[in-house]
């Protein structure tokens, strides 16, 4: 039987102002993320377009972010590894 694992993923993204916003989530996730950037074609110079993610603990949002895509220069994702002990 196989088990599905479910990976965690560092994405960074890297916006037009030369900043980065860094966030780890799960893979299903960062992918979907990343397609709907990838995808994204501005309707209008004003597209507000955007992704939203939330970090939860226990079910419990402990922080969100919001990006517009339009603002979007580079997305890097790499499998978040760290040592459990």
């Amino acid at each position: 039987m196989s088990q599905k694992t479910n990976r965690v993923i560092k994405m960074v993204f890297t916006l037009k102002s030369g900043k980065s916003i860094v966030v780890s989530m799960n893979e299903e996730q960062a992918f979907s993320i990343y397609e709907q950037w990838v995808n994204f074609i501005p309707k209008e110079n004003n597209d507000v377009s955007k992704i939203k993610i939330d970090k939860k603990k226990d079910n419990v949002i402990i922080e969100t972010v919001g990006i517009l895509l339009s603002e979007i220069s580079a997305i890097q994702m790499v499998e978040n590894q760290f040592s459990k002990n």
